[in-house]
């Protein structure tokens, strides 16, 4: 299925304020505005960069949508920005009636 990973600056007005309000904690939500379907996932405060989010597909099956992703985490000996991070990942999706599942691997 074909999808877009949003930059959160580009986002909807609603995806952005969800994204405000939720972004201190582990979080994921699907959100249907603007005729389309944001899928949104966050890791929540983090106390140095290096952390993220990532794609790793988005497949569609009979009535099902999966959206599976992955937790990014920096190696033990890798140097970081010491700076508190919010990561977060916005994949959007068009307009489908199908259930959306969301995996993400720790």
């Amino acid at each position: 299925m074909e999808y877009q990973v949003v930059d959160d600056l580009l986002a909807p007005k609603e995806v952005q304020d969800w994204i405000h309000q939720n972004k201190y904690y582990a979080a994921h939500i699907i959100l249907h505005t603007d005729g389309k379907i944001y899928t949104v996932l966050t890791r929540g405060e983090k106390k140095t960069g290096g952390y993220g989010i990532e794609v790793i597909d988005v497949e569609e099956q009979d009535e099902v949508i999966f959206v599976k992703a992955k937790y990014l985490n920096p190696a033990p000996d890798q140097m970081v920005i010491q700076v508190i991070s919010y990561p977060v990942v916005i994949i959007e999706l068009q307009k489908t009636e199908k259930e959306i599942i969301i995996d993400v691997q720790l």
